[in-house]
């Protein structure tokens, strides 16, 4: 552990805005940055941000079902292949992606759809997430959309027809609660597994406009003349020092993204206290 002020000393903020994944410091550190003028503080957690990470994990779904909860999906899709069709998991994968997107193209465009074979285009938002199905390891898509309604039959009929399977359903989302307990439960059992066959795709698909807006976590420019450290502590020991200690209290909280607090009242130099801070617990609580 350090002993003096020196051993912990300002790091760029080229570092923090524009680091690489910290897979070599997963869950092992964070960085804590404050401006001078306010005294406000940001952390940021040092995480690979990795599905198949036991630490982060379990950060990540609870961080996404918020997000999509908050989004209001209506409805609850999911789409199951016939593993008669395919050599692999993988193969599987590849032609049910293709295969959704060209159902969410077909009934965006809705061509033909309507009487008198006019188009009738329809609204398609969507966040999907990939699960293993027990046994065969075969991939089914479990998908939250908003927008306009879209019937069980034509979604069995279009994947009938592009061999990827028949089985289809459809059910009513209600609230934002039932959501996110539909996230959490799909990310939990299908993380790991489904990330190996999946490789360096997304766990997670969603559609450009499914989010109300644009999620920027961490933005240079709201942060200029800030100064940040690398400490080796716990992100959230670091929080519960600065809340308890120095009576400071959340603006933000992006957690394993960033935090923000502020605090009541003018608390500290960072460059004061920095050092006593790599005196917290390194292991999460």
């Amino acid at each position: 552990m350090p002993d003096d002020k020196t051993a912990t000393a300002p790091i760029p903020s080229s570092q923090v805005f524009y680091r690489p994944a910290c897979v070599d410091r997963c869950g092992r550190g964070c960085v804590i940055g404050c401006d001078p003028k306010t005294h406000a503080v940001a952390i940021v957690p040092l995480c690979c941000k990795s599905w198949a990470c036991p630490l982060c994990a379990p950060v990540l779904a609870r961080t996404w079902a918020w997000k999509i909860g908050h989004a209001r999906p209506e409805r609850f899709l999911t789409i199951t292949c016939d593993p008669a069709n395919f050599d692999s998991p993988r193969d599987a994968y590849e032609k049910m992606k293709l295969s959704f997107q060209k159902m969410v193209r077909v009934w965006r465009e809705g061509k033909g759809m309507a009487r008198g074979g006019k188009s009738r285009p329809h609204v398609f938002e969507y966040a999907a997430i990939w699960e293993l199905q027990p046994g065969t390891g075969m991939p089914h898509l479990h998908v939250m959309q908003k927008g306009d309604y879209i019937p069980q039959q034509w979604i069995s009929n279009f994947f009938r027809n592009d061999r990827v399977g028949r089985v289809a359903d459809v059910r009513k989302i209600y609230g934002p609660a039932t959501a996110a307990r539909y996230v959490t439960k799909y990310t939990a059992k299908g993380g790991p597994d489904a990330k190996q066959v999946l490789r360096q795709n997304r766990l997670i698909m969603v559609s450009r406009h499914f989010f109300p807006a644009p999620t920027v976590h961490l933005d240079p420019a709201n942060f200029d003349g800030w100064t940040w450290y690398l400490l080796r502590c716990d992100p959230r020991y670091l929080i519960q020092y600065l809340r308890e200690t120095w009576s400071y209290s959340f603006t933000a909280s992006k957690f394993p993204h960033i935090v923000e607090l502020v605090p009541k009242e003018l608390a500290f130099d960072l460059a004061d206290i920095a050092f006593l801070l790599e005196d917290l617990p390194v292991q999460p609580p």
